[in-house]
């Protein structure tokens, strides 16, 4: 059990050397890049896109619970209002699934767009880290302006 530990101990700080290293190797070659994800996203039109996508599903499908609500409320027989209840709740889901399902695509799509772009303009700066502006206290190449300005191409 002991030799077992000492194994791990010793993995653990070789990888921690092997991290360090890269750190230092990467801070001492200036090659970190940072970004600020907010002004970018801001700048992109795709987001507002899928804003204005998204709240229209949304109105949509507040409509027709209005008008599901409506047919309820206007049903007298008891075992006829309880199917429609859980026959609307059901679509309800199904609606609700097919909404989070088209919002969860663009986002993907968006942040691997945005992601190739983010790096395409780091490389072309000569840095292979990119890390967010809010995570650097200091130091690193601010690549925002370049990020945004190709965004605009």
């Amino acid at each position: 059990m002991k030799k077992n530990n000492k194994y791990i101990a010793v993995i653990g700080a070789l990888l921690v050397a092997f991290i360090l290293g890269f750190g230092i190797k990467a801070c001492m070659g200036g090659n970190i890049a940072v970004v600020n994800l907010n002004r970018v996203l801001a700048q992109y039109p795709k987001i507002a896109t899928m804003r204005e996508e998204n709240t229209a599903r949304l109105t949509a499908l507040s409509a027709w619970a209005e008008s599901a609500d409506k047919e309820i409320n206007a049903e007298k027989n008891k075992t006829k209002k309880d199917e429609l209840i859980r026959k609307y709740q059901e679509e309800a889901r199904v609606r609700e699934a097919a909404i989070a399902q088209q919002y969860n695509q663009a986002l993907q799509e968006i942040d691997g767009e945005l992601t190739a772009l983010i790096n395409s303009v780091a490389r072309k700066s000569g840095c292979k880290i990119v890390l967010l502006h809010t995570a650097v206290i200091s130091g690193g190449k601010d690549i925002t302006d370049a990020v945004i300005a190709k965004i605009k191409e």
